[in-house]
């Protein structure tokens, strides 16, 4: 007996007449308040201290195990409460009790109130709700089980109040029902973004999805629209267009609208309806007015460059226009399309700029753009005599009546002969200008012949190639044909020059040979003033001598020592050679030299054939002493009498017969059994 059962004994035995025997079980003695809805043994729950005190382990002797927010919640928040009369020794009290079976534990609405009001019957609650937190949600919103709208991008970072609004709801009994409010998850549109997003643009895409400009994956500004892309069938930007923003075009506006339960402001801007067939529908035409209302901004412009970097050509083919040829092509467009300023609007904006006059210009007569020089003084069209290639009159075609211009007259410009005028002082006349020769070049020849100019001079050149020199006494031929008219007239002395050779030459005559006759024909000609020849009377000019110059022999002058001298007597002119070289050799210079050349000599000798080795041998090598000198009537045979020396030097022992070891050929070294068998050392 503890705790609580410490009472008087008559609080168990009551009747009996004996105390052994009697029934420990608890409903013996007390009412079972749980009327057999639970296991019989009442200590799993109770104890002898306070029967108040539960110490229930729900998760051991319970079908559900109690997780999170349930172990901290009340017995009485899911066991409600009922009253029961006590029996036996409780007999007269009530008991306030719990229910604990049978009670409901399959789904969360066995408990708690449903505040989706059925409309995720499908679903479980712990496919959104845990025992930890009702309000810390974990649903998989991109689970194709759980939900139909996967979220992605921007939209993941969006709380879920923003889509799904709270709604009031009652709860509890009818008597006292409790307020609560819960998200709205079924029943909400999304198959379009204006489902939730407000239409900015006003409907100007109603046949167009938003993806087609935005993503949820980056902010709403950041749109991917292209006007380049292949799938786009609008206006293309290329060039400069894609370099403009998109307000120049698309002008924005403020637009108010409600959107999350909040109120909103934008500035958008207009894309529909815009044209774009014309370059006019958005630039004003302005700029060129009405000169051009047939042709399009194309033709001179693209969007490729900048504006005014215009792609027109005048030599275009297309062009049907004037046509800019040579000079022309390279004035500034400016200096015949002259500029004025315009003001006009474009894009919101206050612009002015310097545009160029087009049309209408008068450009059929040169007089539309250039000044009449000549003061009306011509009939004939400037291209008569100009051209666009230059303002100088290179194809004027001189009249062959007044004078024709030819030869070197073709290669001078108009101003070296038409003057400036001395009326105008500005422009050449070209009128009634002389043709005569002095009207432009002075006579150079100080009146020595008459004004006829073209007997000696062509309009190809100034050298008078046509002159004939035969008609005037002295016919040019030879080394004359070529020389310049100043190399013989003097100071243009045309009337009095002289025709004898030695009046030219006569500087050449007293430095070559001023001892020589004066009568040059005598050795010269006119072809060339060298070579010159002469006619020798008594010495034959041949082999050697023909190309000697003549003061080699004739350096006293002519006709000089030498004179009289014939070609036999060589050794009038060669004594000193003689001398020098053999000056015992005979005087007759003929028996070893000859006329082609001095050197080689060659001599016949008489009793000593010159062969072998000896032929090769100079002449003083063997006369040391003249001519016959020491060896003369010496035979081939007799080497000894040359060789002596050369016997007494290496080999005294041997025969004098040279011959029996060597020969004229190669004097060598005779063979070593040769020598032996001589006796030769």
């Amino acid at each position: 007996m503890k705790d609580k059962h410490k009472t008087s004994c008559d609080k168990c035995h009551k009747t009996e007449k004996t105390y052994l025997g009697l029934s420990t079980d608890c409903f013996k003695c007390h009412t079972d308040v749980h009327k057999k809805t639970l296991d019989q043994d009442c200590l799993k729950c109770h104890d002898f201290k306070s029967w108040k005190s539960i110490s229930f382990d729900h998760d051991k002797y319970s079908t559900y195990a109690l997780t999170g927010k349930h172990i901290e919640a009340k017995c009485e928040g899911c066991h409600p409460e009922q009253s029961v009369e006590g029996k036996m020794d409780d007999a007269g009290k009530t008991f306030k009790i719990l229910v604990f079976k049978p009670l409901k534990s399959e789904k969360c609405s066995d408990c708690h109130f449903d505040v989706h009001k059925g409309e995720l019957k499908e679903k479980s609650c712990s496919n959104c709700h845990s025992t930890n937190e009702w309000k810390e949600m974990s649903f998989e919103h991109n689970n194709k089980q759980l939900s139909n709208y996967k979220l992605e991008g921007k939209h993941q970072n969006v709380s879920c109040g923003l889509c799904h609004i709270d709604e009031k709801l009652l709860t509890g009994l009818k008597e006292s029902p409790t307020e609560k409010s819960a998200k709205k998850l079924v029943g909400i549109s999304y198959g379009n973004c204006s489902d939730c997003h407000f239409d900015i643009h006003k409907g100007q895409f109603k046949d167009q999805k938003c993806e087609s400009c935005h993503t949820v994956q980056q902010e709403w500004k950041q749109y991917t629209f292209k006007h380049e892309s292949d799938q786009y069938r609008g206006y293309k930007l290329e060039g400069k267009h894609g370099e403009v923003s998109c307000e120049t075009c698309h002008a924005r506006s403020d637009v108010k609208f409600s959107e999350f339960n909040k109120t909103k402001k934008v500035s958008i801007g207009i894309f529909r309806p815009i044209k774009s067939d014309n370059c006019n529908n958005c630039h004003s035409d302005k700029v060129h007015g009405d000169q051009f209302p047939t042709n399009k901004c194309e033709n001179c412009h693209t969007v490729t460059q900048e504006w005014k970097q215009y792609t027109f050509k005048h030599e275009s083919d297309q062009y049907k226009g004037y046509k800019l040829e040579g000079k022309h092509s390279q004035v500034e467009c400016e200096k015949c399309h002259v500029r004025s300023e315009v003001l006009f609007s474009e894009f919101n904006k206050e612009k002015r700029i310097s545009a160029g006059k087009f049309r209408p210009l008068e450009y059929k007569t040169c007089l539309a753009c250039h000044e009449d020089v000549h003061k009306g003084k011509y009939e004939q069209s400037c291209s008569y005599c100009h051209s666009p290639d230059s303002w100088e009159p290179k194809e004027f075609i001189h009249d062959p009546v007044s004078f024709e211009l030819k030869g070197a007259h073709r290669t001078l410009t108009c101003k070296q002969c038409h003057e400036v005028s001395k009326i105008t002082h500005t422009v050449q006349d070209y009128a009634g200008l002389e043709s005569d020769c002095s009207r432009c070049h002075r006579d150079q020849h100080m009146n020595q012949f008459d004004q006829f100019c073209s007997d000696c001079h062509m309009q190809s050149a100034w050298i008078p190639v046509i002159f004939k020199h035969s008609g005037v006494g002295f016919r040019l031929s030879g080394a004359h044909r070529s020389l310049d008219c100043d190399d013989c007239h003097f100071n243009n002395d045309y009337r009095s020059a002289a025709t004898d050779c030695y009046i030219c030459h006569a500087s050449d005559h007293s430095k070559q040979h001023p001892s020589y006759s004066q009568d040059c024909t005598q050795c010269h000609s006119e072809n060339a003033w060298l070579p010159a020849k002469t006619s020798h009377q008594s010495f034959q000019l041949r082999g050697i001598h023909a190309s000697l110059d003549c003061l080699l022999c004739h350096k006293s002058g002519y006709p000089g020592q030498y004179a009289g001298t014939s070609e036999d007597d060589c050794y009038t002119c060669h004594a000193n050679d003689h001398s020098q070289q053999h000056p015992s050799f005979p005087q007759d210079c003929r028996q070893c030299h000859s006329e082609n050349a001095w050197l080689p000599a060659s001599q016949s000798h008489q009793y000593f054939n010159l062969i072998g080795v000896h032929a090769t041998l100079n002449c003083e090598k063997c006369h040391q002493s003249g001519y016959p000198g020491q060896y003369a009537g010496v035979s081939e045979d007799d080497c000894f009498v040359c060789h002596e020396s050369n016997y007494y030097k290496k080999h005294q022992t041997c025969p004098q017969d040279c011959t029996r070891c060597h020969n004229i050929f190669n004097w060598g070294n005779p063979d070593k059994a040769l020598r032996d068998s001589l006796g030769c050392k």
